[in-house]
């Protein structure tokens, strides 16, 4: 699970940071990180140094890279006559459904009479487009209602005052007029009549100030203060005529959208995200359905996302921090997967603080924060509508700040809510509580299996908190059970403009693998070699087959122990790292896509580069590739291919025989070497897979358990390496490890400028 970091002053951090060194020889400064166990350290990376984080990784987002991108900074350019202009309908007949019985209700005309009031005064309604409201017509109530439920509605306009308190009493929490269904069908129609004009392109976005609410009716029923579905329909009738192909509905009422859930849960062509109190199924409306464990049925399976917030358990109301971690952490990036042509928001403002109802604190900037956020997608056609909210002032303020978000505004500067005047310099700031984190999480973590996006992630991509901040924050590779699955452990990362990027990373105690085996005078023994290489092997499985990554730069170099191997003692776990140079594929690697090829620029270090990488062909076998050459030195302490010798590895890798013959390998055994030789397979078609490599004998008989072999001692009568000869001098002598480059071991060769390519062609193919 990520940590959530602090950002540090721009004076830069307070502290003192002491050099550490990747594998690769780069210099680090390493700053202990007080949130962290002593297993972690926060590293502070140059940018401009050699880092493999090259700054090209990092490069600022540009106009049309993707949607969600676009909500965190202002690119500036030309922009269309229809950019932020905002469609707002309003009609005071909706006033006219009332509580009978109870004047006072929470539900009143006063939740849309002060919103309008309140949007006129802070000059807002005359920087909008005023559209007309309408009713919804018959057909279109039964998009998602059937004909018993609107019957029984329609019926209401025909009732005396006594008959519909009476009728109100066979639903749960409604109350019922003569005058509701007016309302009722005004408030749907307006929603219906608002993404009509937004999908035509007349405005960009539309604000609907309306009620009675919807999202808790039901297809048959009415429920929760709601009649109609008004933004179930508006999905609905979007999708019938060909408006929208693909709908997002996004709830942050504090009540779960049980109507709006079921109505789409088979659906989809819309994608339903909300996020809402949960209290373990007793907070309204209660049941399961609002948990994240209910994620849609049959076709509609992972269209749902819920984030049921504990509010009761965790004594911790949520707010800004906690609604913007959701979204950043699961809405968003489910979002822009799913791509919309349309965003429907139910836009309930009972999480604002001091509503009756809500018990959180989101603040009208918050609300601010998580609508522009939703305009970076489906090119910002966003029709708001509003649903719950029940304190007149917070939610006035609350619709007003998300119609600046739409307008394109500065959000609001001041509140005159109790405790709540933040301005846009310092607003959530707030880290979000521990508590939700971990709801957030497990929701992740749920819906991991229908969202590619959700799995564990080895890009760097840059995450803005705001374009003004001294740090941004980076979403990088978290997995689950990041101790056991052979990869180093990536926590959490943030970086700072000027060329510093600070990762929260497990921390590797022990050598890398080249420094273990250029410190050895015999090779290992064979079992204990074995287990070496199926460690490797796995990591390389769980990149492929899990997070769906290719490493593309595989050598000792990036395989590190987590605790220094003591002599008599067992090696301890080995790790890989440096996961600059990975490729994130479309989806994980499959047994029927282990052998495919991409067509991708050539990385790498030279030596460990497979045929087809030469090509610019580059697949998991290519990872496989270098695997092999770093288990043919770490079973013989030799390189194959006579790579030691030439001068052109590309000629040498493609006309090399792979041998055996030198002493090193007497002693070898035969399953051994036919291991290696379908792993140095020169044809990536019949080269081995790493399931393929982890179901062969010699992978069957392995110990980690066996002591390292001491200094001067021979684990195998006479075998030494390269016939007596010892690891350093079969491979050149390494300089001091401050001046060493990204080339590795191999920088003392001739040859050393091409071996490390980065992302872009060598100089020369010899």
């Amino acid at each position: 699970m990520d940590f959530v970091v602090p950002l540090l002053p721009s004076s830069g951090p307070a502290v003192h940071a002491c050099l550490c060194r990747t594998a690769s020889g780069s210099c680090l400064g390493a700053v202990p990180y007080e949130h962290a166990s002593k297993k972690f350290l926060l590293l502070a990376v140059g940018l401009a140094g050699a880092c493999k984080l090259r700054p090209r990784k990092l490069r600022p987002l540009r106009p049309g890279t993707t949607r969600v991108q676009r909500r965190f900074f202002d690119f500036g350019g030309e922009k269309s006559a229809n950019d932020n202009v905002v469609g707002l309908i309003f009609d005071e007949r909706m006033a006219q459904h009332r509580n009978l019985e109870d004047p006072s209700h929470p539900e009143q005309p006063a939740r849309i009479l002060k919103v309008f009031e309140y949007l006129e005064r802070e000059g807002l309604t005359q920087r909008c487009v005023r559209l007309d409201a309408r009713k919804a017509a018959r057909e279109e109530l039964e998009l998602k209602h059937t004909p018993e439920h609107v019957d029984a509605m329609f019926q209401i306009a025909d009732m005396s005052e006594k008959e519909t308190v009476e009728l109100s009493q066979k639903y749960d929490s409604i109350f019922l007029c003569p005058d509701s269904l007016e309302a009722a069908m005004l408030a749907a129609g307006s929603v219906l009549s608002a993404t009509e004009e937004v999908c035509a392109g007349k405005v960009q976005s539309a604000v609907c100030v309306v009620r009675p609410p919807g999202h808790h009716a039901e297809s048959d029923a009415a429920r929760g203060f709601c009649l109609f579905g008004n933004v179930g329909l508006a999905a609905a009738m979007a999708r019938q005529r060909g408006l929208s192909s693909k709908t997002l509905i996004v709830d942050f009422d504090v009540h779960h959208g049980n109507g709006t859930h079921k109505m789409f849960e088979e659906d989809e062509s819309v994608l339903f995200c909300s996020v809402h109190r949960y209290d373990r199924g007793k907070y309204y409306p209660t049941g399961p359905l609002g948990n994240f464990t209910s994620h849609g049925v049959g076709e509609g399976e992972g269209y749902t996302v819920n984030v049921p917030w504990e509010v009761e358990k965790s004594k911790t109301p949520p707010g800004d921090a906690e609604f913007l971690y959701a979204f950043d952490r699961l809405f968003l990036p489910i979002a822009e997967a799913f791509s919309p042509d349309l965003v429907l928001i139910s836009a309930g403002f009972d999480a604002a603080p001091g509503d009756p109802l809500g018990g959180c604190i989101v603040t009208p900037s918050g609300f601010y924060e998580i609508t522009k956020r939703l305009m970076g997608l489906a090119d910002g056609r966003v029709v708001l509508a509003q649903e719950g909210g029940y304190n007149v002032e917070s939610n006035s303020e609350s619709m007003a700040a998300c119609t600046r978000a739409l307008l394109g505004e500065e959000p609001p500067q001041k509140s005159q809510l109790p405790g709540f005047n933040v301005g846009s310099d310092d607003r959530n700031l707030q880290p979000a509580a521990m508590s939700h984190v971990a709801t957030v999480e497990a929701a992740r973590k749920h819906y991991a299996q229908f969202w590619q996006c959700l799995r564990p992630q080895v890009a760097y991509s840059l995450l803005a908190v705001s374009p003004d901040r001294h740090l941004e924050y980076i979403r990088c590779m978290t997995g689950s059970e990041p101790l056991a699955n052979g990869i180093l452990g990536f926590i959490a990362a943030f970086v700072h403009p000027q060329q510093a990027l600070y990762q929260v990373m497990e921390l590797l105690e022990g050598p890398d693998l080249f420094d273990f085996l250029a410190q050895r005078s015999s090779k290992l023994e064979e079992r204990i070699a074995a287990g070496l290489v199926k460690q490797m092997v796995k990591a390389v499985h769980f990149l492929h087959r899990t997070v769906g990554a290719l490493h593309r730069d595989i050598k000792p170099e990036n395989f590190g122990f987590i605790k220094p191997p003591i002599a008599g003692q067992p090696l301890p776990e080995l790790k890989l790292f440096d996961l600059g140079l990975a490729w994130v594929m479309k989806a994980p690697v499959t047994d029927e896509t282990a052998k495919n090829l991409l067509r991708i620029k050539r990385c790498g270090t030279a030596c460990y580069m497979a045929p087809e990488v030469w090509d610019g062909n580059t697949g998991p076998p290519s990872d496989v590739w270098g695997v092999g050459v770093v288990s043919y030195i770490a079973t013989s302490l030799e390189v194959p291919f006579k790579l030691m010798e030439a001068k052109q590895p590309k000629v040498a890798i493609r006309t090399n025989p792979l041998s055996f013959e030198s002493h090193a390998w007497h002693s070898t055994s035969d399953v051994a070497k036919q291991f290696l030789e379908g792993l140095l397979d020169k044809s990536p078609s019949t080269r081995l897979t790493t399931a393929d490599a982890l179901a062969h004998d010699w992978m069957q008989d392995t110990r980690m358990g066996l002591p390292p072999i001491a200094e001067g001692r021979s684990d195998e009568d006479g075998a030494g390496g390269q016939g007596g000869k010892t690891f350093p001098k079969a491979l050149p002598s390494l300089p001091p490890k401050s001046k060493r480059s990204e080339a590795g071991f191999f920088e003392s060769m001739t040859y050393a400028p091409s071996m490390y390519f980065g992302d872009a062609d060598a100089s020369s193919d010899s």
